[in-house]
């Protein structure tokens, strides 16, 4: 079992096209529901840095809208190798010993390695769901147990609206 990380800052990487993913929108990337996303970490932790991994292709207004926000990594050559992004989401995540926010729950398979293995990759994702337009994540135990000193309300569950 994977003790909790004790460090003074939680890093949380963003899959930002599984964050942004809007199906019943014209433009199936939709930047408001990453901007919620970012202000409900920034308002529920202290000591927190965030980063979003986005293809490259994603429009310069939405990349200059997040500049402000958060860092931002692009991505290139998605359009002939789908899960690149994927791949270095888990290759930061590692590198940073960080937490990922993305709903793709096989995120595991992008690992050619035995160093890393399945548990890892989900005690490490942060799931969630859009309810009313509101960004809900949904935590490992890991998560829970890593970041307890660095929360500011109480409430982990706590919705942010836009």
């Amino acid at each position: 079992m994977e003790k909790p990380i004790l460090k003074e800052i939680i890093t949380i990487i963003i899959d930002g096209r599984s964050v942004a993913y809007d199906k019943n929108a014209k433009q199936k990337f939709n930047v408001e529901k990453i901007i919620q996303c970012l202000e409900y970490f920034y308002e529920n932790y202290a000591l927190i840095e965030m980063q979003i991994v986005m293809p490259a292709w994603i429009d310069n207004n939405v990349q200059e809208q997040l500049s402000n926000l958060v860092e931002i990594h692009t991505v290139t050559g998605i359009n002939k190798e789908n899960d690149r992004d994927d791949k270095y989401i888990i290759g930061a995540a590692i590198r940073l010993d960080a937490f990922f926010v993305s709903n793709d729950k096989k995120m595991y398979k992008h690992i050619k390695n035995e160093l890393i293995d399945r548990s890892w990759c989900a005690n490490r994702r942060i799931g969630f769901y859009y309810k009313n337009s509101v960004f809900n994540p949904e935590y490992s135990m890991f998560w829970r147990r890593s970041s307890v000193a660095h929360r500011i309300t109480g409430d982990s569950n706590k919705e942010v609206r836009t």
